[in-house]
Protein backbone atom coordinates (compact mmCIF):
# COMPACT_ATOMS: atom_id res chain seq x y z
CA UNK A 1 0.00 0.00 0.00
CA UNK A 2 1.66 3.38 -1.17
CA UNK A 3 1.73 6.48 1.42
CA UNK A 4 -1.93 9.04 1.17
CA UNK A 5 0.46 11.66 1.08
CA UNK A 6 3.11 13.31 -0.80
CA UNK A 7 6.30 14.04 -0.03
CA UNK A 8 6.50 18.18 0.34
CA UNK A 9 9.74 18.65 1.92
CA UNK A 10 13.57 19.37 0.19
CA UNK A 11 12.12 19.24 -3.40
CA UNK A 12 14.14 22.16 -4.43
CA UNK A 13 17.81 21.33 -5.48
CA UNK A 14 21.16 23.06 -4.27
CA UNK A 15 21.37 24.66 -7.72
CA UNK A 16 17.93 26.59 -7.33
CA UNK A 17 19.28 27.85 -3.79
CA UNK A 18 22.06 29.63 -5.16
CA UNK A 19 20.39 30.93 -7.86
CA UNK A 20 17.82 32.23 -5.34
CA UNK A 21 20.53 33.38 -2.88
CA UNK A 22 22.65 34.87 -5.86
CA UNK A 23 19.81 36.86 -6.87
CA UNK A 24 18.39 38.08 -3.78
CA UNK A 25 22.42 39.36 -2.86
CA UNK A 26 22.70 41.10 -5.79
CA UNK A 27 19.63 43.12 -4.95
CA UNK A 28 17.82 41.66 -8.45
CA UNK A 29 15.17 39.78 -6.68
CA UNK A 30 13.27 40.44 -3.16
CA UNK A 31 13.67 37.42 -1.13
CA UNK A 32 9.62 36.38 -1.17
CA UNK A 33 10.51 36.35 -5.41
CA UNK A 34 13.19 34.66 -5.34
CA UNK A 35 11.86 32.07 -2.85
CA UNK A 36 8.25 31.79 -5.67
CA UNK A 37 10.25 31.74 -8.49
CA UNK A 38 12.95 29.14 -7.51
CA UNK A 39 10.57 27.22 -5.66
CA UNK A 40 12.23 27.64 -2.27
CA UNK A 41 9.95 28.30 1.22
CA UNK A 42 10.82 31.36 2.05
CA UNK A 43 12.16 30.97 5.63
CA UNK A 44 14.63 27.91 4.28
CA UNK A 45 15.83 30.72 1.51
CA UNK A 46 15.96 33.20 5.02
CA UNK A 47 17.80 30.48 7.03
CA UNK A 48 20.41 30.27 4.20
CA UNK A 49 21.09 33.83 3.86
CA UNK A 50 21.76 34.21 7.70
CA UNK A 51 23.98 31.46 8.43
CA UNK A 52 25.91 32.14 4.68
CA UNK A 53 25.48 28.22 3.73
CA UNK A 54 24.45 27.16 0.69
CA UNK A 55 24.46 23.62 1.39
CA UNK A 56 20.85 21.73 1.46
CA UNK A 57 20.53 19.59 4.57
CA UNK A 58 17.56 17.56 4.74
CA UNK A 59 18.06 15.64 7.60
CA UNK A 60 19.39 15.36 11.04
CA UNK A 61 22.62 13.75 12.21
CA UNK A 62 22.30 9.91 13.01
CA UNK A 63 23.14 9.28 16.97
CA UNK A 64 24.06 5.56 15.74
CA UNK A 65 26.68 4.98 13.77
CA UNK A 66 26.69 2.20 10.96
CA UNK A 67 28.21 -0.47 13.56
CA UNK A 68 26.30 0.26 16.38
CA UNK A 69 23.25 0.22 14.44
CA UNK A 70 23.98 -3.24 13.42
CA UNK A 71 24.62 -4.05 17.13
CA UNK A 72 21.27 -2.77 18.07
CA UNK A 73 19.38 -5.14 15.42
CA UNK A 74 21.50 -8.12 16.69
CA UNK A 75 20.44 -7.14 19.93
CA UNK A 76 16.48 -6.86 19.18
CA UNK A 77 16.46 -9.88 16.89
CA UNK A 78 18.44 -11.68 19.99
CA UNK A 79 15.38 -10.87 21.65
CA UNK A 80 12.98 -12.24 19.54
CA UNK A 81 14.66 -15.42 19.05
CA UNK A 82 14.14 -16.35 23.05
CA UNK A 83 10.76 -15.56 22.68
CA UNK A 84 10.41 -11.95 23.79
CA UNK A 85 7.25 -9.79 22.27
CA UNK A 86 8.91 -7.42 20.09
CA UNK A 87 6.22 -4.43 20.53
CA UNK A 88 7.66 -0.48 20.11
CA UNK A 89 7.58 0.41 23.73
CA UNK A 90 10.21 -2.87 24.08
CA UNK A 91 12.32 -1.95 20.91
CA UNK A 92 12.51 1.78 21.76
CA UNK A 93 13.45 0.46 25.75
CA UNK A 94 16.34 -1.12 24.24
CA UNK A 95 17.31 1.78 22.19
CA UNK A 96 17.92 3.43 25.23
CA UNK A 97 19.21 1.07 27.25
CA UNK A 98 21.86 0.65 24.06
CA UNK A 99 22.36 4.53 24.02
CA UNK A 100 22.67 4.82 27.81
CA UNK A 101 25.15 1.71 28.10
CA UNK A 102 27.38 3.22 25.39
CA UNK A 103 27.51 6.81 26.76
CA UNK A 104 25.77 8.01 23.39
CA UNK A 105 23.65 10.60 25.15
CA UNK A 106 26.95 12.72 25.56
CA UNK A 107 26.78 13.75 22.11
Amino acid sequence: MEPSTKKRRGKWTETQLKSALQAVKSCQMSQRKAAETYGIPRRTLRNHIESHSMEKITSRVPILNKSQERHLCKRIIRLSQIGMPLTPKIVRKQAYEFRSSNYLWLK
